[in-house]
């Protein structure tokens, strides 16, 4: 089984022009840890986004 966290880099009219993912399998990387990234990679898409604004 595979897990998969995206999220969004949008320009400066809030539409997406690209994506950060991380995708792993079960094994390596448990659902709870991918849980756990998600803020984390909000955090890099948002500082991305501001930076090519």
């Amino acid at each position: 089984m595979q897990g998969c966290v995206a999220v969004p880099v949008r320009n400066k009219y809030g539409n997406i022009i690209a994506a950060i993912s991380i995708t792993s399998i079960k094994e390596y990387m448990p659902l709870e840890r991918m849980n756990e990234l998600i803020p984390i990679l909000k955090k890099f898409s948002d500082n991305i986004s501001k930076s090519i604004n």
